[in-house]
């Protein structure tokens, strides 16, 4: 707390040392400075002391002393006789001595400000910092007031003082300039002292006293420097730098040379030049306040011009922010949902939005009404159904949390809706209770009469804040008051009956009451349907339209129109709407729930190129830059789709510059964030079915219906070239795989085969026909090269397994397929032996075919047969060399390839029914196998097996899945680093992301 006005408190337990002036001399007159002139000129001619600035800052405003007398104003100052100075003081003795001289020197106030210079903040009020969230950039990447813009047109900054933090703020910057005050007259004491030094030890001291005094004007002054600089054309910068020197400032105001009145002057000029007119009259009242402390020798005017000094350029910060949001209005809201998907994935990628619960509340509701849909037979819901039911199911009835985390920018709208919709629901138990209370022989017009003014009356009770619990006597009162007035009775009543209602009402309107609780229910039911058709009639509308229709523009008031002959016939006014109390409440949450559903769609939509639907895609691998999906049509064409990445192949930074079209940009949809339609690949019959990337050559393969396979090669400037055209297929060719390491090909087809392509020469053929399914190949898939290493280190591995690891690295990648007769098969190369050449003999090059083009492909293994209908797909892991199968009856299964134990060890599912069987070791696998194994159940001799460790039933309900595959775990809730997930899509129409639990 701050000392009383001339009392003096010691703050240290030590003495004052000897060393300075005032040790031997407790009190010191001092004489305040006057010119004997009061014109400007007389000012400067005369000696000017400085005013100094603290050195950090949010917002202070800076100003130098001056004071001029046409006589030497020095000599009015009584002199102290010469001191023995002793050693120099620490800078800790010097700040003390400098409390003991404002509390002792300056009056009237001299404990406060001594008090204050000690604690308050050395960095002013406002700073460039403090004023940084003004910055054009700072706008663009501030989500919140991106969102905020789309509901208020008139949105705009201004100075944050409301509330409990808001007059904390005002306490800090008046117990701030109050310490300037104490440190201007430091410098005006110190100065004058110096000039009367004895000797130079004194002189020193006072040099000490004046360097230490140094706390906040330096600051001031750096303050208004970098915030002008800011609001300047960039060809004034340097005028402003130079102008505005604070370490010349500083040095001139020590030795007493500053001129604060012809800075006050220079100032004004340039603030006026860059301000709005309206500003001019503060700019006049700023500089005459500096000029008038300067010459009175008031530091009470000198501060308080400082202060409107930076008062002034923080309003001219607002002014130039605010011109900008409304210029870019339209431009930021057209901007929403681009600006908001993909800071949303940002904070997702960064564990800031928690997924896994948003999808929990949503799936909920979801489930919820879907069960109430079957059970009345109504049609089922959609998501969107889910999500407007939840939040407003939360809003009237979830007291913890009123939204999910993905409403963050919603959350004070969402907190005003429901007490918008809770006050509604206490006015209508107001009026019931009224209704209860009287006589039934007054009339039901007496009594909605009554019931209105009630309400009138109630509103003004409870004001604003509307907290109807902390106003039941006054409501009581009210409700008494009017009961009386319609039965024509007058007090004295019984003042039981008061408190009779009083209490009613402190019962009723808790929320958890039961009258509550059921008006709250009736008001959903009420509000729901009227709501979910204004998001039916909405939810497709751009942002830009939204706002035009769901936020009340601005009334301007217009002219009356003219009259006579040139008077202009208006259209007729539409004919009025009928009222509807809800209409507020479904309108502000409409305009929520349809921005919501937009910024949480999907990250980018595709669409156009081709005629007809998609049928399938591909993403290019190692793909730097940019990326390229390849899409085939029912159209029977393949077409070739390109998105720049920003960053290209830099990894990006966790802060995200959002600023795309707004800043530095031209604003086009496709600038970054729009795919592009390159190309489109003809010459298929029918739709395709698949196609593949290759990974290690510039090569796309596609497939049909029409029973071929077709290579294209990719050229330069988006060209593409046929360089194959496969049609040894006797069915429909339903999928397409590449090898990883080799320009090899697989395809399988509706003819239960799977072939294998190579380049022989200058064309491409079959190289392996496998046989084997008894039903169409759904999918086939090569694994990883590095897959083998899954089973573990080659130092944990004995002989066998170790020659077994050898073959396979001879052999390379395996393939998977997976067909309409319910097996799951793998497939292993069988490399040829080559002999060697004689000595001297050159291989030459035949232009006849290639004998060693033909390869030896066996089936190695037949995965444990789980499912029960067609399998449909397959994914083979690249991390951890697992499969994961799906298909017709709606089953996920994981399957793992491990060492068999012992000779008779069966491959058996978790439930022990299930068995591995088929496949054969192929001729470099036999004396392996025949070292560990004989061989049973039709599996002849196998090093590993295969073993389901994992199945999901029903995954995407009563519907098929189709498509099942390994992805990395991308977001911050996975539990390792190198943690996979399987993602699912069915006939349902949905994506589904897994997580497997070893």
């Amino acid at each position: 707390m701050p000392e009383p006005s001339g009392q003096q408190v010691n703050r240290r337990p030590s003495t004052s040392t000897a060393c300075s002036p005032t040790a031997a001399h407790a009190t010191c007159q001092q004489t305040s400075l006057k010119c004997g002139d009061d014109s400007p000129d007389a000012a400067r001619n005369t000696w000017v002391q400085p005013v100094m600035v603290g050195a950090e800052s949010q917002g202070q405003e800076t100003d130098r002393y001056h004071t001029a007398s046409s006589t030497d104003p020095l000599a009015q100052i009584p002199m102290l006789p010469p001191l023995e100075i002793l050693p120099a003081m620490a800078d800790e003795d010097v700040t003390y001595e400098i409390w003991n001289y404002i509390l002792e020197h300056m009056e009237p106030n001299g404990a406060d400000v001594s008090h204050y210079y000690e604690t308050a903040d050395l960095l002013p009020p406002i700073t460039t910092e403090s004023l940084a969230e003004l910055d054009m950039p700072r706008i663009i990447n501030n989500p919140k007031l991106r969102h905020d813009v789309n509901f208020d047109r008139e949105l705009h900054f201004r100075p944050n003082l409301d509330g409990s933090k808001g007059k904390q703020k005002l306490r800090s910057a008046d117990h701030y300039w109050q310490a300037l005050e104490g440190e201007l007259f430091m410098y005006e004491y110190g100065l004058q002292q110096k000039q009367h030094s004895a000797d130079s030890g004194e002189e020193s001291y006072w040099n000490d006293v004046l360097r230490n005094t140094k706390r906040r004007l330096p600051a001031v002054f750096e303050a208004i420097r970098d915030i002008l600089s800011t609001l300047v054309p960039d060809h004034e910068q340097k005028r402003i730098l130079a102008r505005l020197d604070v370490d010349l400032i500083m040095q001139e105001i020590t030795n007493g040379v500053c001129d604060l009145i012809d800075l006050s002057d220079w100032l004004a000029k340039v603030v006026k030049k860059h301000c709005a007119p309206m500003r001019d009259q503060l700019v006049d009242a700023m500089q005459m306040d500096i000029q008038r402390g300067a010459l009175d020798g008031d530091h009470g005017k000198l501060v308080n011009g400082l202060r409107q000094l930076l008062a002034i350029l923080e309003a001219m910060k607002l002014d130039v922010a605010n011109h900008q949001i409304r210029h870019m209005r339209p431009l930021l809201v057209d901007d929403t949902v681009n600006f908001q998907r993909r800071y949303n994935a940002h904070r997702i990628s960064m564990g800031k939005i928690d997924v896994r619960r948003c999808q929990r509340w949503l799936n909920d509701e979801y489930e919820h009404l879907t069960n109430r849909a079957i059970e009345t037979n109504k049609t089922a819901p959609t998501h969107l159904d889910a999500l407007t039911s939840a939040l407003l199911r939360d809003i009237l009835f979830n007291e913890a949390s009123p939204c999910p985390p993905t409403f963050y920018v919603d959350h004070d709208r969402l907190r005003g809706v429901r007490s918008d919709i809770r006050s509604s629901i206490s006015h209508e138990l107001c009026r019931e209770l009224l209704a209860e209370m009287i006589s039934p022989m007054v009339s039901a017009a007496d009594l909605l009469k009554a019931q209105g003014a009630l309400q009138c009356s109630v509103s003004a009770i409870v004001g604003m804040s509307a907290r109807f619990l902390e106003r039941t006597d006054n409501i009581a009162v009210e409700i008494v008051r009017f009961m009386l007035m319609l039965e024509g009775r007058y007090p004295p009543f019984d003042g039981t009956f008061l408190g009779m209602v009083e209490q009613r009402l402190e019962q009723t309107l808790q929320p958890a009451s039961q009258a509550f609780d059921k008006l709250a229910r009736d008001t959903c039911d009420r509000l729901l349907p009227k709501l979910k058709a204004s998001i039916d009639a909405h939810i497709r509308m751009s942002a830009l339209d939204l706002q035009d229709v769901m936020v009340t523009p601005t009334i301007v008031n217009m002219p009356p129109p003219p009259f006579g002959f040139g008077a202009v016939c208006s259209a007729p006014p539409a004919p009025p709407k009928p009222y509807d109390p809800d209409e507020d409440i479904v309108r502000r949450l409409t305009h929520v729930i349809c921005l919501h559903w937009q910024n949480f769609q999907q990250q980018s939509t595709i669409s156009g190129g081709h005629k007809r639907s998609i049928r399938s895609c591909a993403w290019k691998p190692n793909s730097k830059g940019e990326s390229v999906l390849a899409t085939g049509s029912f159209d029977a064409s393949a077409g070739i789709w390109r998105r720049w990445e920003e960053g290209g192949a830099v990894r990006k930074p966790a802060e995200i510059d959002f600023t795309t079209g707004l800043a530095g940009g031209d604003g086009e949809e496709d600038e970054e964030d729009e795919w592009r339609f390159a190309v489109i690949l003809d010459g298929h019959d029918s739709e395709i079915k698949s196609l593949a990337f290759a990974p290690t050559a510039p090569l796309l393969a596609t497939c049909s219906r029409d029973k071929s396979v077709w290579i294209w090669e990719e050229l330069e400037d988006d060209n593409f070239e046929t360089v194959a055209v496969l049609q040894d297929h006797e069915g429909d060719v339903k999928c397409v795989a590449w090898h990883p390491k080799e320009e090899l090909l697989a395809s399988g087809s509706y003819d239960d085969n799977i072939r294998l392509w190579r380049e022989d020469v200058d064309d491409w053929a079959c190289c392996a026909l496998l046989t084997g399914h008894e039903g169409t190949v759904w999918w086939v898939e090569f694994e990883d090269a590095n897959n083998i290493y899954a089973l573990g280190s080659s130092e944990d591995l004995n002989d066998t397994q170790k020659d077994y690891v050898n073959t396979r690295l001879k052999a390379g990648p395996r393939l998977i397929s997976c067909s309409d007769d319910m097996t799951i098969r793998t497939w292993r190369h069988v490399p040829k032996d080559k002999p060697e050449l004689p000595a001297g003999q050159i291989k030459t090059t035949s232009i006849w075919k290639n004998r060693d083009f033909e390869e030896v492909w066996v089936e190695e293994a037949r995965l444990p047969q789980v499912h029960e209908r067609p399998v449909y797909c397959v994914s083979w892991s690249r991390k951890t060399g697992r499969v994961a199968s799906t298909g017709s009856d709606g089953k996920i299964v994981v399957y793992e390839e491990r060492w068999r134990s012992t000779p008779d060890t069966k491959s058996n599912h978790a439930s022990g029914d299930v068995q591995m069987a088929g496949g054969a070791p192929g001729p470099d696998m036999e004396d392996i196998t025949a070292k560990k194994l004989s061989g049973s159940d039709g599996h002849k001799g196998g090093v590993t097996e295969w073993v389901v460790v994992a199945e999901a039933e029903n995954t995407h309900d009563v519907f098929e899945v189709n498509h099942v595959v390994w992805a990395p775990r991308a977001d911050k809730g996975k539990r390792f680093e190198d943690e996979e997930v399987l993602i699912s899509t069915g006939d349902d129409g949905e994506v589904k992301v897994w997580t497997f639990d070893t």
